[in-house]
């Protein structure tokens, strides 16, 4: 029995998950971080092609997924849920 089931995927956010460009610039820029601008912009990042149906499938067979990222928690959560409609559970 050949047993070699996904379990889980291990996913990145920005740039391999969503196109965040929109809010580089305040990112990369600013000392402080402007986070009700960066929220702002939430609507305008676009998940690569391909991504839903990848969920669509996990989702399905049960296995679960990770996203790692160095972007601040919340922005991670706002993301999802706007475009997903879903609040995840983030583990640290």
């Amino acid at each position: 029995m050949n047993d070699n089931k996904i379990k889980a995927l291990i996913l990145d956010f920005d740039h391999t998950l969503f196109n965040t460009d929109t809010d580089r610039e305040v990112r990369k820029n600013s000392k402080v971080k402007y986070w009700d601008l960066i929220y702002s912009k939430i609507p305008e990042y676009r998940l690569y092609d391909g991504w839903r149906e990848v969920f669509s499938m996990a989702k399905a067979k049960n296995v679960k997924i990770a996203i790692v990222s160095t972007a601040k928690n919340e922005l991670i959560q706002r993301t999802l849920a706007y475009r997903f409609a879903l609040l995840v559970k983030i583990t640290l």
